[in-house]
């Protein structure tokens, strides 16, 4: 069975936009929604690195955290309705 997902959630200014939402399958999403709450995607990879940080080699911090930061420049230009193909194209 599946159920309506909020890429940002309602609790946190999400809309219903066709854009905001897709169809999931609720099991899976229902265990999402609890092991992380309604945290964002990057705030959730976030939560996980900082927590495994010693753990990891270095180099691959290194490389999840330069990831972060195009993910982050990415999401910004989305949140200020500045997203197209080109700013994606600069970015990745």
């Amino acid at each position: 069975m599946e159920t309506k997902h909020h890429v940002i959630a309602k609790s946190r200014g999400g809309s219903y936009d066709k854009d905001n939402m897709f169809l999931v399958e609720r099991i899976p999403h229902d265990h999402i929604h609890s092991l992380f709450g309604n945290n964002l995607p990057l705030e959730i990879i976030r939560s996980i690195l900082s927590r495994y940080q010693r753990t990891l080699d270095p180099q691959v911090h290194r490389e999840i955290s330069e990831t972060l930061r195009r993910f982050e420049f990415i999401m910004e230009a989305y949140n200020k309705n500045c997203y197209n193909s080109h700013v994606l194209k600069n970015t990745i």
